[in-house]
């Protein structure tokens, strides 16, 4: 397991998951095959990065039903850099990424 680099930002971390949330609501009209859909696919892998450095597998799992969930508790939280319908189009790109090899 890694550790966080001392100048992260993390204002600046959420602010970039904000940015990019934004973008995958703009492109979930295009569909899950679209090209933009998976490039936002691959941004959102890769600012996952800082989190997937220093995550265990466990956290990796936790982190994930957390936001599969987040229809729940999203309301509690008006400031969530993304929405569920967010977090559903992402995962699911992911899946149909994966299926494809």
């Amino acid at each position: 397991m890694g550790e966080v680099p001392g100048d992260f930002d993390p204002q600046a971390y959420n602010q970039q998951w904000a940015d990019l949330g934004a973008r995958v609501a703009a492109a979930m009209p295009k569909g899950l095959d679209s090209p933009e859909a998976g490039a936002l696919f691959d941004e959102w892998q890769k600012l996952l990065e800082p989190f997937t450095r220093v995550a265990t597998p466990e956290m990796m799992q936790g982190a994930t039903r957390l936001y599969e969930n987040m229809g729940e508790w999203q309301s509690e939280m008006p400031n969530a850099p993304f929405t569920a319908d967010v977090f559903a189009f992402i995962q699911e790109v992911g899946r149909r990424r994966k299926a494809a090899g």
